[in-house]
């Protein structure tokens, strides 16, 4: 490929919109063509503006452009640098490769025109410094953009309630069984049937229950529900279950136990509110029954004392 068909090639690659707005040419053999474009012959044409289409992206930050860059489309060895397929990223996050990663290059001066029309002369050294500054930039910036991103939510260890999978998985591993969702003794409203949960025996859950139950008449108020029953009371009915019955220590937070006090406390409090209320019917009729007497016998000694 002669002098001629390179520069045309560059001259078109850098007017597109993907590329950065200068020319980097090595120093090559003074032979020339009449072909060779007319702003690289002669610097101080003024550049064309371009037509800006409504669907071309906003340019960066045009101060940025203002540091020369070694990262452009370049002649290396008599060919031109193939060009990123990956879409056009902002130069400021962009991650530039080091220059010790590249090919080496001659060590002659290069020759840039850059974008207002200037001609600088670079020396492989100015280039690796420059590029050393760029890079640590760039890597400043983009770490900086990665520890704090807009609109995102800075979360510290421990913060926050327990996720229930998490839970599980522990669970899972230590062969703890957890707790059924919904409410016990409820199950057409959200709730579930405890001896359908646990699954075990007839003889084994009745077992059970009768121990739970009797454990909680002698220690419990069976007047009052599970949440207002004194705490060290609930936790010596627990372990007297669970070393009575070794499986209960099979579920989480002995949730089965619980299961049984608050059940047995219901029904304990419902049964003394029918035996109350039926001892209140039984005394409202035996009062009914002697105010009665007491009118028969008021009536008697009238009718007595009129004759």
């Amino acid at each position: 490929m002669d002098v001629s068909r390179q520069t045309r090639h560059i001259y078109t690659t850098q007017t597109n919109s993907k590329y950065h707005d200068r020319v980097e040419l090595l120093h090559t053999s003074p032979v020339q063509s009449k072909s060779i474009d007319r702003r690289i012959l002669n610097p101080e044409l003024q550049r064309v503006a371009r037509r800006t289409s409504p669907n071309r992206s906003p340019s960066p930050d045009p101060t940025f452009y203002s540091s020369p860059s070694p990262y452009t489309s370049t002649l290396i060895e008599g060919r031109i640098a193939p060009p990123s397929s990956s879409p056009l990223v902002h130069p400021r996050t962009s991650v530039h490769r080091s220059p010790a990663s590249e090919p080496n290059r001659t060590s002659q001066p290069r020759i840039i025109l850059t974008r207002n029309g200037q001609v600088q002369k670079i020396t492989p050294e100015k280039v690796s410094h420059v590029a050393d500054i760029n890079v640590a930039h760039t890597s400043n910036a983009t770490q900086c953009v990665e520890a704090v991103t807009p609109g995102s939510e800075v979360v510290t260890p421990g913060s926050g309630d327990v996720d229930e999978e998490e839970l599980e998985d522990v669970d899972s591993a230590l062969g703890k069984i957890p707790k059924p969702r919904g409410e016990v003794s409820r199950p057409g409203r959200g709730g579930y049937n405890l001896r359908v949960e646990l699954k075990w025996s007839t003889d084994r859950f009745d077992k059970v229950k009768a121990y739970i139950d009797k454990l909680v008449q002698a220690h419990l108020d069976c007047t009052e529900p599970l949440t207002r029953q004194l705490a060290s009371k609930v936790e010596e009915v627990r372990s007297m279950a669970v070393k009575k019955f070794r499986f209960l220590d099979d579920y989480r937070d002995h949730w089965a136990v619980d299961d049984f006090i608050r059940c047995h406390l219901k029904y304990r409090k419902q049964a003394l509110q029918k035996i109350s209320l039926r001892d209140e019917a039984v005394s409202a009729r035996k009062e009914v029954k002697e105010v009665r007497q007491r009118l028969a016998q008021a009536e008697k000694e009238a009718r007595r004392q009129g004759q």
